[in-house]
C-alpha cells in the first residue's frame, strides 16, 4: 500500500478546508436571507399596527374623530384646545407617514405598499388642515420625505 506524502495530504485538506468555507458561506447567506425576511416582516407588522392603533383611536373617540373631520375640513372652526389637539394629531400623522418612508428606503417594505402610503399622503395633503399645518411640520421631518409630500400638488 503506497504511503501518502506530507504535502499530498496538505492538498487535500486545503480542498476539504475550501469546500467547508463555501458551504458556510452558503448557510450564512440562506440565513442572511431569512433574517432579512423576518425583519421585513416585523417592520410591516410595526406599521400596520401603528395605523390600525391610530384608526381605532379614532374610531371609538366621537370627540377626536369630530375633531380630526372638522380640522381637516375647516380648521378655522376649531376651537383653541381643539385646533392644538388637531395639530398634535396632524404631528402624529406626519411623523408616522415619515417613519414608514425611511423604512421603504431600508428596503423593509415592498415598493407597492409604500406607493400606496404615497397616495393616502397625497390625498390628505390636498385637504385644508393638513395643508394648513403643512408648513409647521415640513421644517422638522426628512428634506427627502418633504420633498414626496411636496411632489403632490404636481400629482
Amino acid at each position: 500500500m503506497p504511503k501518502i506524502k506530507l504535502n499530498e495530504l496538505a492538498h487535500i485538506a486545503e480542498i476539504i478546508a475550501a469546500v467547508a468555507v463555501v458551504m458556510s458561506l452558503i448557510y450564512v447567506g440562506k440565513e442572511v436571507q431569512s433574517n432579512t425576511a423576518a425583519v421585513r416582516g416585523a417592520a410591516m407588522q410595526a406599521v400596520v399596527t401603528t395605523d390600525a392603533d391610530a384608526l381605532l383611536t379614532l374610531a371609538s373617540d366621537a370627540t377626536l374623530s369630530e375633531i380630526v373631520r372638522l380640522g381637516h375640513e375647516d380648521p378655522s372652526k376649531l376651537t383653541p384646545p381643539d385646533a392644538f389637539r388637531y395639530y398634535l394629531f396632524m404631528t402624529q400623522f406626519w411623523l408616522n407617514f415619515q417613519n414608514i418612508y425611511q423604512q421603504s428606503e431600508l428596503g423593509l417594505m415592498d415598493q407597492s405598499v409604500w406607493l400606496s402610503y404615497v397616495s393616502i399622503i397625497c390625498r390628505m395633503a390636498s385637504r385644508p388642515g393638513p395643508q394648513k399645518t403643512w408648513s409647521d411640520h415640513a421644517g422638522i421631518l426628512d428634506p427627502e420625505f418633504v420633498a414626496i409630500v411636496e411632489e403632490c400638488e404636481n400629482k
